[in-house]
């Protein structure tokens, strides 16, 4: 018997707890299997692209939206916000899949590191 823990996390459903691992056939598992792989071919080039812009315009973004939440979704800036909390907010409103955006904190101020 072959037991997946995907079938959860390819629900529209959020997820309020760890998922459970499920018995699944063969045939089930290979849907999963499919289903991930064109997930993921649908989100890793928006992610990607996003990602690209952030990184061409993190100057200038620094600028625009100190110690500010950015989402970047189809290489733009589609929302800021002081927390994560709202940034997700404001983002689902939007009705973007936060798998295809990117978010990051524009920090402004000084951070160290120990090694």
């Amino acid at each position: 018997m072959v037991f997946a823990l995907y079938s959860e996390a390819l629900s529209s459903e959020p997820i309020g707890r760890p998922p459970k691992a499920m018995p699944m056939s063969e045939a089930e598992r290979e849907e999963t299997k499919r289903r991930l792989i064109e997930y993921a071919e649908k989100t890793l080039p928006a992610f990607e692209a996003n990602h690209g812009y952030l990184r061409e315009n993190y100057d200038d973004l620094l600028k625009q939206y100190p110690d500010q939440f950015i989402a970047v979704h189809e290489r733009q800036v589609v929302a800021s916000a002081p927390s994560m909390q709202e940034i997700l907010n404001t983002v689902d409103q939007l009705g973007i899949d936060r798998h295809c955006a990117v978010f990051e904190f524009m920090n402004t101020g000084f951070s160290s590191m120990v090694l």
